[in-house]
């Protein structure tokens, strides 16, 4: 015995597979010891199967109920309550629910498929399949990573041998059925016969209406290898019925097929109603087709009708994998292209009639399309051509004629959401090129005006990967074309567009494109994506012209946009009706800008949201641009983020600067929902406001420094002012409050103040310049739902002060109620300011053009308004200071109740008088009358500017008025004025240009050529003088006079006014008086004649004075007072104006005894 040799058996090789050995021992002891642990425990098995097919099929797998199975060679599985769930988007929750199921698995078909279920019964089963929009459907599991096999597979994956199912539920939801299809199967059982042939046997329910599905296919043992099988199926029911027979040679690789299928029903209608399909058609269905093999050739058939679609279709070939020595043919016509189309998975065709007819033909050098032709809702499609390497769409020769009379008629096939109806022509054709690898291809087409070209080379790649082409096109009318479009072109330009492009795996890609709109010039770079209903277009694209507002105007109204010069680029993206502008900037005329942001389509207003920053030179000629003038010729920038939407518009981050000015903050303004509704956070400031602000029509605004906040909303309900302070120069404002708008009228905590120590850092209104004066004002506001009280109404401007109440309720017909009180008012500076005014507006006046040449207007009252609110109004003034006036204990008391203004109490006091007037305007049956009552004792009245000398020494006048009348218009309520007007004055010191004062510039300049004295003495001493008028009916005659005696002359005047015809006949006699050296020859002529009309009075020389004698021709009211010189009665040298007036007195008693002024 030989002794061993350890070192042999300890060798690296005997080594290496000894820990080989004994590590796979160890393995299979660990998996042998799992499996065993795995299968001992049935929960854990099923918590196991649970988690392997939901991580398989991405859906949760439950089992809820019993679970058990046995090992052997065959493997038996029972459960209970199994529920499978649906995909995320699916309107049902679960895709499976079994209620009870118990199967049999071949143990050895696991490892060599087909699998084989050699029994399986179930119960209480439902199945929802569902497809989405997009046609996925809910059945589409995770799908293997692993490629695929390329050796032939058995063509049954999985065979049944026994079964017996009770109670299965079928739910069916597609986008092409009316409504959700429900088959339910009420048993269906499996089984082998005694030639082994497995026989079936399903009873079921379409709609309620019964359908019997018989049939067997075998042997087993050959349907088991996929060899030599034959089969023969049918299902049966009161509407319709179909069978399919055949049997093949050998299954597996399809061989020798001989195969028959047969449709019969007598109305198609009724069958699609069954199974919830669109009723497209009606009437018969025969439908044979047919797939025989002899002579190592194979043709097949289909031919008949669905109702009224009809299909005539055949082929033959010498071999099916692949298709050899094919020829066929296909004629299809019916009532419905879209029903057709759904049928071979193209959706989108219009629901009109169509013809389709295919011929084709395998020829040496390629499969010949012999004719093809389409026609349907105006669409004619042809095509011809060659196809060398079919299936490969490579090497073609093929030419297309497409005329459609209107494209929105295939607005479905088509990408994008709105096709307008426009007409399309083209043609297409493409040739092979037999020296390399790339066809020619050559489109020309016109869609509506739109005239287009492309032509370039095709690759032999999948997709046509790299293939190049140019293309052009040309618009002569664009606003034809926006009309047909729906777009909002406005002007008619030409516009045009030429470039190059390549087709990439990812899409198109635009290596150069360009062209012009009218006269503006723009270019675009990008790529245009493949596969993508709505594709993003990404693009960098620039733009130019001479005049930015034209090139706007040809696609929106642009009352605001600049007439400059411009050039923009940047990167521009489109998807989805979203436009992103990342960014857009250059330049327009000499001002810099930016645009980087977002806007999206598909509302009446699109959403915007842009960050735009810009800045130039000259501020004031951006702002002309907008319609604003005088704005600062200075640098200026501006930035802020805009956004718009249906909701609002919003202009946030906003900052606004100038050399020396500042404004930031945020706005908001309401749309549709919310019009008018606007939030503002603004702050300013500045060292010039005059120079910043542009024109502002009324307003000029003072040369001063300021600054600003202001906070706050305003909408269709309310005012809402959280903070409004600013500082213009020295001066200071604040508002805050809130004010709730009618029909809820509400004043919560307003409070309003302004004050400073000169007035003009306000600004000035046109034409009014401010005194230079301290002011202070200031209010609060409060009260109850539509009830407004202001209690502190404090004002004061320099020596003037106001203080007082203002009280409004609105719970019915608007009620006001003020109430005014003031130690001094001097409206001195107004009164100058409103004359200059008055004056400046009356030079730039034109001419009256009325036809009759009238001064009074034959224009309404205003008093329309009076019934509109009433009022209660009390304003007392201790010292009221005018120009012409001097009032002292001034009080106004008056009301307005349904449209009657009564105005009982208006009265002042001064240091030598008083004064007393009432004022009634009421309705009167259609009409307005008018009442006026003035008494004046001792009143200070003068012509021009009162000064002091004659605030001391004027001894004042005693005025009387009682006026009367009724009317519409000031023209008729003149001519039917009633009533009477004295003024009786004493001694005093006047300027002798003021005697001419009731007629006015006019006879002040007769006056002053005619009287010498006037000329020599620009002052004389008024001893007494006297007007009065007694009115009658719209005719104002001297009653009996108007008399001014001086210390150095009588005058004398006598006539009448017709108001309501408006002429008038005055005679003016100026006498001297004796014992002061004044001859009557020193006057150039004592006797004045004034006739004609209050706008156009003549005057006449009456040397004898017989025109005076006659005078008053106007009217006399029954007066004979001017006849035969009888005014000369009173007018003796002593005491006239008393003799006069005593008249006076006896003429009023007669017209009207009721109303005498007292002596």
């Amino acid at each position: 015995m030989q002794p061993e040799n350890k070192e042999a058996r300890n060798t690296p090789k005997t080594r290496w597979w000894r820990i080989a050995t004994i590590t796979i021992i160890s393995l299979l002891v660990i998996v042998v010891g799992l499996l065993t642990w795995l299968i001992n425990d049935t929960d854990r098995t099923k918590k196991a199967v649970e988690r392997l097919v939901s991580t398989l099929t991405d859906r949760p797998f439950h089992i809820y109920g019993e679970f058990d199975f046995t090992l052997g060679s065959e493997i038996t599985v029972s459960a209970s309550r199994i529920e499978w769930d649906n995909a995320a988007w699916s309107s049902q929750p679960t895709m499976l629910t079994v209620g009870k199921v118990q199967a049999s698995i071949n143990f050895q078909s696991i490892l060599n498929p087909p699998f084989l279920i050699t029994n399986v019964e179930a119960s209480n089963v439902r199945l929802d399949f569902e497809w989405s929009p997009d046609n996925v459907s809910n059945w589409m599991l995770a799908k293997s990573d692993s490629p695929p096999k390329k050796e032939p597979q058995h063509p049954l994956p999985l065979l049944l041998d026994k079964a017996d199912l009770k109670n299965v539920e079928l739910h069916f939801k597609h986008p092409g059925l009316t409504e959700e299809l429900i088959i339910l199967v009420e048993s269906a059982k499996q089984q082998q016969d005694e030639n082994h042939n497995l026989v079936t046997a399903i009873s079921a329910k379409f709609d309620g209406r019964k359908v019997d599905i018989q049939g067997h296919i075998g042997p087993f043992p050959e349907l088991v290898i996929a060899g030599a099988v034959a089969f023969d199926f049918s299902a049966t029911g009161a509407n319709s019925s179909i069978r399919i027979k055949g049997d093949f040679d050998n299954l597996a690789e399809l061989k020798d097929p001989d195969l028959e299928i047969e449709f019969k029903a007598p109305e198609i209608a009724t069958v699609l109603d069954i199974l919830n399909l669109p009723e497209v058609t009606h009437g018969k269905a025969l439908l044979v087709g047919s797939l025989v093999s002899a002579d190592e050739k194979f043709s097949g058939s289909l031919q008949g009708s669905i109702g009224e679609f009809n299909l005539d279709g055949a082929f033959e070939a010498t071999s099916l994998q692949p298709l050899e020595h094919m020829s066929a043919h296909l004629n299809s016509q019916g009532p419905s292209a879209r029903a057709a189309g759904n049928t071979v998975g193209i959706h989108g065709l219009p629901a009109e009639p169509y013809d389709l007819n295919i011929q084709l033909t395998d020829t040496e050098d390629g499969l010949a399309i012999e004719a093809a032709s389409f026609k349907s809702s105006g669409a004619v499609i042809t095509a011809s051509g060659l196809i060398h390497e079919f299936p490969a769409l490579a090497n073609l020769d093929l030419d297309l004629q497409v005329n459609v009379e209107n494209i929105a008629n295939f607005d479905e096939i088509l990408p994008g959401d709105d096709i307008p109806a426009l007409p399309l022509s083209m043609q297409v054709s493409i040739r092979s090129n037999t020296e390399g690898d790339s066809d020619s291809l050559n489109i020309k087409g016109q869609l509506g005006q739109l005239d287009a070209q492309i032509d370039g080379l095709l690759t032999e790649d999948p997709g046509f990967i790299g293939s190049k082409f140019s293309f052009s096109a040309a618009v002569p009318d664009s606003k034809k074309l926006g009309a047909t479009l729906g777009l909002p072109i406005l002007k008619t330009v030409k516009m045009t567009l030429r470039g190059n492009a390549v087709i990439t795996q990812r899409g198109i890609d635009l290596q150069t494109a360009g062209g012009v709109i009218g006269p503006h010039n723009y270019s675009v770079t990008g790529e245009l994506p493949f596969n993508e209903k709505s594709p993003q277009l990404t693009f960098d694209a620039t733009i130019n012209g001479p005049d930015l507002a034209d090139m706007v105007s040809i696609f929106a109204i642009t009352d605001r946009v600049p007439a400059m010069a411009y050039k923009l680029g940047g990167k521009i993206s489109f998807a989805n009706n979203r436009l992103e502008l990342r960014p857009i900037s250059g330049k327009i005329g000499d001002n810099n800008v930016k645009v980087d942001g977002a806007l999206v389509f598909g509302n009446p207003t699109p959403n915007i949201d842009l960050q735009i920053t810009a800045d130039g030179k000259n501020l004031g000629s951006v702002l002309q641009t907008q319609g604003i003038e005088g704005g600062p010729a200075e640098f200026y920038s501006v930035g802020g983020r805009l956004t718009l939407s249906d909701a609002s518009i919003r202009i946030s981050a906003l900052d606004f600067r100038t050399s020396d000015d500042r404004l930031q903050g945020t706005i908001t303004v309401g749309r549709q929902q919310n019009p008018g509704h606007i939030n503002f956070d603004l702050s300013g400031s500045g060292a010039d406001l005059q120079s910043l602000l542009p024109t502002i029509p009324g307003y000029t605004p003072a040369a001063v420094s300021f600054d600003m906040q202001a906070t706050g909303e305003i909408n269709d309900r309310q005012i809402n002012i959280s903070r409004l302070s600013a500082r213009l120069g020295t001066a200071k404002l604040s508002l805050s409050g809130t004010l709730d708008l009618p029909p809820n009228l509400k004043a919560t905590a307003v409070s309003f103040k302004a004050s400073g120590p000169h007035l003009p850092d306000l600004g000035a209104a046109t034409g009014f310049e401010p005194s230079d004066i301290a002011f202070d004002i200031s209010a609060t506001m409060g009260g109850t739902t539509n009830n407004i009280e202001m209690t502190d109404i404090n004002i004061t401007a320099g020596p003037s002060d106001m203080r007082g109440i203002f009280k409004l309720n609105m719970e019915d017909k608007p009620q006001i109620k003020l109430q005014l009180d003031s130690r001094v008012l001097n409206i001195q500076t107004l009164q100058k300011r409103f004359r200059e005014q008055a004056e400046a507006t009356a030079e730039d006046q034109p001419e009256s053009t009325s036809k009759d040449r009238r001064l009074i207007p034959d224009a309404p009252i205003p008093v329309n308004f009076l019934n509109s609110f009433d009022a209660t109004v009390k304003v007392h003034i201790d010292k009221l200071i005018s120009q012409r006036l001097d009032l002292g204990q001034v009080s106004i008391d008056g009301t307005l109740l349904n449209g009657k203004l009564d105005i009982p109490n208006l009265s002042a006091r001064t240091d030598k008088g008083s004064l007393q007037s009432e004022i009634h305007i009421h309705p009167d049956q259609g009409k307005t009358s008018v009442e006026v009552t003035v008494t004046a004792k001792n009143i200070v009245l003068v012509l021009g500017e009162l000064d002091e000398n004659m605030r001391k020494n004027h001894p004042g006048h005693d005025i009387d008025l009682h006026l009367t009348s009724r009317g519409d218009s000031y023209r008729e309520m003149a001519a039917a004025l009633n009533g009477y007007l004295w003024l009786r004055g004493g001694e005093r010191q006047i300027k002798s240009a003021d005697l001419g004062f009731l007629f006015g510039d006019f006879l002040s300049e007769v006056f002053s050529t005619i009287n010498p004295i006037t000329k020599k003495e620009p002052y004389q001493t008024l001893e007494c003088d006297r007007v009065f008028f007694e009115i009658v009916d719209g005719v104002a005659q001297t009653s009996p006079a108007v008399f001014f005696r001086t210390d150095k002359l009588n005058m004398t005047a006598v006539g009448a006014v017709n108001l309501a015809t408006e002429k008038i006949d005055f005679g003016i006699e100026t006498s001297p008086r004796k014992g002061i050296g004044i001859s009557a020859g020193d006057l150039l002529n004592p006797f004045i004649k004034i006739s004609g009309t209050l706008a156009n009075p003549r005057l006449a020389l009456d040397p004898t004075g017989t025109l005076i004698e006659g005078g008053a021709a106007v009217a006399t009211m029954g007066l004979t007072i001017v006849a035969k010189s009888m005014y000369k009665r009173w007018l003796g040298p002593r005491k006239p104006c008393e003799k006069l007036t005593e008249e006076a007195f006896n003429i009023r008693r007669k017209q009207d005894p009721n109303n005498v002024p007292s002596n």
